[in-house]
Order: structure tokens, then C-alpha cells, then sequence
């Protein structure tokens, strides 16, 4: 499938989406402002065997994106990535070293931490217009769309996704559900199951919408229902990463110095890899998706 070269109307940054992204709304990577990718002259000739390169077989179709969920886990390295991964463990690790003598640097920390979730959701839409390798580090040139703003949105799509058990848990059982006699009601069961298929979902709407009311259930569900079984394959591998990097973290820090060092580079880079999960979620599935179809 061919690609679409065209420059940023914002920041003239050079980008270049799949043709399938044609009169579509595409997020730059550099400076996250949103543009419509231009559409094909009208007089084109078509080139029949584009099309049928994208008459694949379904099971064709759920093996090239297994392969590329797979090779998330080497995109940290691409490009610069490794310079971004070492940069970001120094920053961090100076802020925390630097946060057990003055108090202050907490503050820094949590400024850094919402500017890391700026650039993890630029990852997230760089990976669904087609990037194959990390975005630049963003420009820090507002504390409220740079710092503040994503973490908000974050928390939004935590707060939405556990809604349902939170409701359950106060409203109707006020938190006596967990006992050591009685076995958990079922409905949590369904809850909790309803937040993993939920989060990620919303991270991947508000990545590409920018907006809070992304979190629409009705969206949602309704984009899940189009795409269940890559959707479902794809949340195995985002929550696999999480717990690895959980995991991981756990013993890495009962190591002094060293353990921090390596624990910091380890949770950027599976973070990393679990936003280019959700990016590549969109990108092999835009079509079906629609969320950015032209309004006819």
C-alpha cells in the first residue's frame, strides 16, 4: 500500500500516513495538533494491484498484526529511540536522587511523570498514522497541554473504566464484598473484566481525539464490537507488558543504585511498548474503526 507525503499545516513537520488515511484526520507526532492527510487527485489512475493488496484473507490479515505486535517489542530501539530511553532514565533518575534531599523535587517528578504521558500518548498517535519509529521528545511550551492536560485525560479513562465497580462497591455492597468466608460476588468479576477491555480502548480514543468525550461508552463498545478477536489479541500483549514491567520493577528494586538505574529504562522502554500496542491497534484496523471517516 502506497504512502501519503504531506508537511504538518502547524509546525511544517514532514509526515507521511498510508493511503488508506486519505481526507482523513491525522495527529502529528511533533507538536500533537490535529490536520486532514490530503486526499488523491481525482484523475488518479487506480492502481489495481494496490487494491489488491488490500483484498487480503482475514486470517492472513490476524497474522500480520500478531507479527506486529510482536515486533512492538523492538520499536523502542528504532531510530533514536535508545538516546530518547537514556535520556528519560537520566532525567528521572536525577529528579528521584535529587527528591531525597530537597522536597521540592517531588513536584518536578510529578511534572516530568505528566510530561512522559505526553509523550506516550504522541506515541500512540504516531504509531496509528503508520510511524515505524519513536517520535521526538515534545515540545515543553505549555504546562497545561504538555503536563497537566494528559495526565487529567488519563485519569478520566481510569475513573470511566472502573465506574461501574466503583458504583457496585459503594452504592450497593459499600465494600463488603471482600471477605474471607464469602466468595466474591460475580459481578466484580464482570467489572473488573469490563475495566481491562475498557482502559486501553479510551487511552487509544483520547490519544487520537484529544478529547475527554472520547470516553463515550458508546464509542467504546461500539469500536470493540467491530474489531473483537484483534482487539482481545491485542489487550493479551498490553497487560502482558504491564505485569512483566511490574514484575520486573519489584525485584529490580530491592537493588541499590544500579537497580533503580535499570528499573527506570526498563519501565520507559515497556511503557513504550505497550503505547505502540495501542497505536497499532488503529493503524491495521482503521478502516473498520472509522472513527475518522469523511462526513459525506
Amino acid at each position: 500500500m502506497g504512502e501519503i507525503h504531506f508537511s504538518c499545516p502547524h509546525c511544517g513537520a514532514q509526515l507521511h500516513v498510508g493511503e488508506q488515511f486519505a481526507g482523513r484526520l491525522v495527529k502529528c507526532p511533533k507538536c500533537s495538533q490535529t490536520s486532514k492527510a490530503p486526499a488523491p487527485l481525482a484523475d488518479r489512475p487506480k492502481d489495481e494491484s494496490v487494491l489488491m493488496a488490500e483484498d487480503l484473507s482475514s486470517s492472513q490479515k490476524a497474522e500480520t498484526f500478531a507479527v506486529q505486535l510482536a515486533r512492538a517489542f523492538v520499536y523502542p530501539f528504532k531510530g533514536s529511540g535508545i538516546f530518547l530511553l537514556i535520556a528519560g532514565t537520566a532525567t528521572l533518575f536525577l529528579l528521584m536522587m535529587l527528591a531525597r534531599v530537597f522536597c521540592f523535587v517531588s513536584f518536578l517528578i510529578l511534572m516530568f511523570l505528566g510530561y512522559l504521558w505526553s509523550y506516550y500518548i504522541s506515541i500512540i498517535a504516531s504509531s496509528a498514522a503508520g510511524e515505524k519509529e519513536l517520535p521526538d521528545w515534545p515540545d515543553l511550551s505549555s504546562f497545561w497541554d504538555d503536563i497537566l492536560r494528559p495526565i487529567l485525560l488519563v485519569m478520566a479513562d481510569g475513573i470511566v473504566s472502573l465506574a461501574p465497580l466503583i458504583i457496585y462497591a459503594v452504592i450497593i455492597t459499600r465494600w463488603q464484598f471482600y471477605s474471607d468466608s464469602e466468595p466474591t460476588p460475580p459481578l466484580v468479576h464482570v467489572f473488573v473484566v469490563w475495566a481491562l477491555l475498557y482502559f486501553p480502548m479510551g487511552l487509544l480514543a483520547i490519544a487520537l481525539f484529544d478529547s475527554v468525550a472520547a470516553l463515550n461508552p458508546v464509542l467504546i463498545i461500539r469500536t470493540i464490537a467491530k474489531i473483537p478477536f484483534r482487539y482481545l489479541l491485542a489487550c493479551v500483549f498490553f497487560f502482558l507488558v504491564y505485569y512483566v514491567n511490574i514484575s520486573v520493577k519489584g525485584y529490580l528494586a530491592q537493588i541499590p543504585i544500579v537497580g533503580i538505574v535499570v528499573k527506570t529504562f526498563f519501565s520507559l522502554y515497556m511503557m513504550m511498548v505497550a503505547m505502540r500496542i495501542l497505536g497499532l491497534i488503529y493503524h491495521t484496523n482503521a478502516q473498520k474503526i472509522g472513527w475518522f471517516e469523511p462526513t459525506k
